[in-house]
């Protein structure tokens, strides 16, 4: 394989070595994290590597709805709180990332917005957003916030004006828009001043609705956007607004805070949110690789299954691929056919997960994203009217084709520019097309050739497949992470972002493979297991992965919760999926709280969208879905035999844990840790993996670490302290120790025995190896053997020394469940 020709990041302030993720909420600001920086670097981080931090929604606990990206939310600290972070970051030794949103924007509060309802095309914002903005003053933007139909809003005086400090605005609930001067002028030069015009325009309906025809912007109900997009959205998000950073004036105005920092030495890496939504990330990363040109940069890319990383200037992606690789690594190849068998005889259903994301996108293109392909739609149906041949075609063909086209998309997207398709992309949009031609041989076959030309070779006709490959990776994410993650419960360890349920488990081999692509493509890129994406943390997945290895006693013990559980369901609901999902969920997450329940059994089900959704909920089934889970928390025996379960899981699960982080520190690239991660890490998805972190409990198990030896350590698997010491020792290996940089050579090492297929083992460089185990419920490995490299090799977590040569699995595992080794001096 050729090595793609990237740019690396060699001259930062600080070496990217090693990164723990902060979110940053109104509750946790800068100062909280100064006060954390010495305890981070103890445990051995490089970077912190910050959640967005510029000016968002007020309230906003993520901060990717971003309203001025030019200024430092001040509920964090403002600027001076950053740079006092990035000095205390400084003196420890580290540095920061940002996480930057170049892709949307929140519209409540954002001056840029405000600013083009107010001028319309006269505003110098007119470009800055997608948004169709026509050369004359009509009504221009449609604007879905009401939460009924525009005529029932303004009969019931919900639509007014106020004039607070003097300045006219219309109101609706919180929300506060502008009025065009111009339709202004003359209101007030005949009803004098502005309280009076406010008063008599809110007893006057009419005069009202004809004041609001004059903007450059129409209030709409909500519902409204699912079939009319009135601009390109992030996802199915009214509230955020897409950014056209393809044009210099925006590009600058969006990065020059953080182009800034880069220069002035304040933070040493962009991580770049949601790439794929950009209408030509290519030219993107290029023009921010030119403007920083040593800066360490990390993609939002969501990689298919071997899909590989696009040849951009950049140092890797932000890790999804990785902790979904490692979750396959710990499932058992040999629990695919019982699972799955139990599944189909639980649930009624043996539906496939390629058949049910199959479904769940065909549903986004028909449904929930329809206004949003008819953007597509109309761009084609507009280009066929320009030409005398094709000028006959509908467009109502013209939706089918992009439904169809998108639907087929096996990957989140293409990246097709005025040079044409890559070999890569010109092959797949090739098959899709064939697809389509299959699929649906009612289309005329002249429309369909006038597409795949536009997508495969479109010269500077960019627009139409500029729209299709964004809206493939919208297409994607709400259909696969969003829907079929939650509809397909076959064994939901799987379903998390970057992993493809349809693919059960990988062996060692794969694994190795993979390492040595990924060393080859992005040697930089972050290995992350758990991120504030994900469905549930690190440590549930590898705990569900014991299932893997327990399938008997799991069946076992869902048929006897589930025999209990059955006077408590009401007309069949909740459905077996969802039942069996919430038996899953529990047992990997366990202790959940009453209220954690709650709160994920409703976000599931409305994710799933089956019998309840997030924008027509159906209060009946959620009371009976609330209802299944307070009689499940209110039954004494239920909850014993969860206690009990679990604990049997135990210490299998918690070696895999630890064998998790082993992996994540010492395999090519950089590890990631997520908040909270240096413990066992038990969350849930948002908003539970966004929850504050107990960090005292950090200092406290670092102290510990310090006063005890390997085996108290050991000892205290069940309050987590071992993780707190792989993680701290592996990382200070890491920092200490060239044979684990990036391009540091990667070897698998031979195992041999009955289990040798329970284990992983490679060597890293010349100076260390690493042995862990990827079957931990039997805990045998009995006459299994590693092939360690001659000398001498000192275990980091024991101190014990090994000589080269075979070495029993179970005598290097003799105190500790893992096994890091440093080639020492005999």
């Amino acid at each position: 394989m050729q090595t793609p020709q990237r740019l690396t990041s060699p001259q930062l302030m600080h070496s990217v070595r090693a990164t723990y993720r902060l979110q940053f909420t109104p509750a946790f600001t800068f100062a909280d994290a100064v006060a954390l920086v010495p305890a981070l670097a103890a445990l051995g981080v490089s970077h912190l590597y910050a959640s967005p931090v510029f000016e968002a929604v007020r309230g906003s606990l993520h901060g990717y709805d971003v309203i001025d990206p030019a200024r430092v939310r001040a509920a964090f600290g403002g600027d001076d709180g950053w740079r006092a972070l990035a000095a205390a970051a400084d003196a420890h030794g580290m540095g920061l990332i940002a996480d930057i949103v170049p892709n949307h924007m929140a519209l409540p509060g954002n001056p840029w917005w405000t600013d083009l309802l107010e001028h319309g095309p006269r505003s110098r914002y007119a470009s800055y957003f997608d948004v169709r903005v026509p050369d004359d003053d009509t009504t221009t933007v449609l604007i879905p916030l009401l939460g009924e139909p525009y005529g029932e809003e303004l009969e019931r005086g919900r639509l007014t004006l106020v004039s607070d400090d003097g300045t006219i605005r219309l109101a609706y609930g919180d929300e506060r828009l502008p009025l065009s001067p111009e339709s202004l002028a003359p209101l007030l030069t005949a009803g004098g001043s502005p309280a009076a015009v406010v008063a008599r325009l809110n007893a006057d309906r009419a005069a009202l609705h004809e004041l609001l025809e004059a903007q450059h912007y129409r209030l709409t109900w909500w519902r409204l956007a699912r079939d009319e997009t009135p601009y390109r959205r992030f996802f199915d998000i009214n509230g955020l607004v897409g950014v056209r950073v393809e044009l210099e004036e925006v590009f600058a105005a969006v990065h020059a805070l953080p182009l800034a920092w880069v220069r002035d030495g304040l933070v040493d890496g962009l991580r770049i949110d949601h790439v794929d939504g950009l209408a030509d990330p290519t030219a993107y990363l290029r023009r921010l690789r030119a403007d920083a040109p040593t800066a360490w940069l990390g993609v939002e890319k969501i990689l298919a299954d071997g899909e590989a990383l696009p040849d951009w200037p950049v140092d890797g992606t932000t890790g999804y691929e990785f902790g979904a690789l490692v979750t396959r690594l710990f499932t058992a190849p040999e629990a695919e056919a019982p699972l799955t068998a139990f599944h189909a005889q639980f649930t009624g259903s043996d539906e496939p997960y390629d058949d049910i994301a199959r479904e769940a996108r065909h549903e986004m293109v028909t449904h929930w994203l329809l206004g949003d392909v008819e953007q597509a739609a109309g761009l084609l149906y507009e280009r066929c009217q320009a030409d005398v041949a094709l000028r006959d075609y509908s467009q109502r063909e013209c939706l089918t084709v992009v439904q169809e086209v998108v639907a087929q998309m096996p990957v989140y997207r293409t990246y097709v520019d005025a040079a044409g398709a890559s070999p890569r992309d010109a092959a797949l949009l090739e098959a899709i097309f064939a697809g389509v031609r299959a699929n649906r041989a009612d289309l005329p076959e002249g429309l369909v050739a006038f597409a795949a030309h536009l997508c495969l070779q479109p010269g500077d006709d960019l627009a139409f497949v500029a729209r299709v490959q964004q809206l493939s990776t919208a297409v994607a994410a709400k259909a696969l992470e969003d829907t079929a993650f939650y509809r397909d419960t076959r064994f939901i360890a799987l379903n998390d972002v970057g992993g493809d349920p349809g693919r059960f488990s990988v062996t060692a081999a794969d694994f190795h493979q993979a390492m040595a692509r990924w060393q080859q493509e992005q040697p930089r890129g972050l290995r992350a297991t758990s991120t504030h994406d994900a469905k549930r943390a690190e440590d549930v997945r590898a705990r569900l992965t014991v299932l893997s290895e327990a399938t008997a006693a799991w069946a076992y013990q869902v048929a006897a919760w589930s025999g209990q559980a059955e006077p408590w369901r009401r007309d069949g609901q909740p459905d077996r999926q969802f039942e069996y999902y919430l038996y899953q969920t529990l047992a990997g997450a366990w202790p959940v709280s009453r209220e954690r329940a709650h709160t994920h059994a409703l976000k599931a089900a409305r994710e799933a969208k089956r019998f309840t959704n997030w924008t027509t909920p159906a209060p009946s089934y959620e009371d009976v879905l609330r209802e299944f889970v307070d009689r499940l928390y209110d039954d004494a025996t239920f909850l014993s035999h969860m206690d009990e379960f679990v604990a049997a899981l135990h210490p299998a699960d918690w070696h895999k844990a630890l064998a998790q982080v082993v992996l994540k520190v010492t395999v090519p690239g950089v590890p990631d840790f997520y908040q909270g991660a240096h413990g066992w890490l038990l969350h849930l998805s948002d908003p539970d993996n966004r929850g504050p972190v107990d960090y005292a409990a950090l200092a406290a198990g670092l102290d510990d670490c310090a006063r005890l030896g390997p085996d108290e350590i050991a000892a205290r698997l069940p309050d987590g302290l071992p993780k707190v010491w792989v993680t701290s020792q592996a990382l200070k290996l890491r920092a200490r120790h060239q044979d684990l940089a990036p391009e540091a050579a990667y070897r698998p090492l031979a195992l041999a025995g009955p289990d040798g297929d329970h284990a992983l083992a490679f060597q890293r460089g010349d100076g260390v190896a690493v042995a862990v185990p990827i079957r931990t419920y039997r805990r045998a490995w009995l006459d299994t053997h590693v092939a360690l490299p001659a000398g001498t090799w000192t275990d980091v977590f024991t101190g014990r020394r090994h000589h080269g040569g075979d070495r029993a699995l179970t005598d290097l595992w003799r105190t500790f469940p893992v096994a890091l080794l440093e080639r020492t001096a005999t």
